[in-house]
């Protein structure tokens, strides 16, 4: 038996010198999962960041794009009520060779008869 308890007392002190070594290796590996914890969130707060600022720009280029295209559709708009006024389409097919009509008929619906009207000389 007493064997058996200088064992006993001999494995208390390697415990007892074991302990400081543990609990500095324990907050070595804590220091080290709490440094790459910070590390990690900081990584995904910037990742984060870099796609907003991305998605930022990027809007203001199609916002522009907008822009850009409803003032085009203004100067469109714009186009067409000059070149289908009535006084500009009559310029242009003057120019083109055709005649004022002096004589105007009227087809009736289910009518199947042809009418065509003379120009008239200017």
């Amino acid at each position: 038996m007493q064997k058996r308890g200088r064992r006993e007392k001999g494995q208390s002190k390697g415990i007892l010198r074991s302990i400081p070594r543990r609990i500095a290796r324990d907050r070595m590996s804590l220091a080290v999962v709490v440094t790459l914890t910070v590390l990690a969130v900081m990584l995904s707060y910037i990742g984060v960041y870099a796609k907003v600022t991305k998605n930022g720009y990027y809007r203001a280029h199609l916002v522009a794009q907008l822009r850009e295209a409803r003032v085009q559709n203004v100067r469109l708009r714009a186009d067409i009520q000059a070149l289908s006024s009535p006084e500009r389409l009559g310029q242009v097919a003057m120019e083109s060779g055709m005649q004022v009509c002096s004589q105007v008929d009227y087809l009736e619906p289910g009518s199947q008869t042809m009418v065509v009207a003379e120009a008239g000389e200017d």
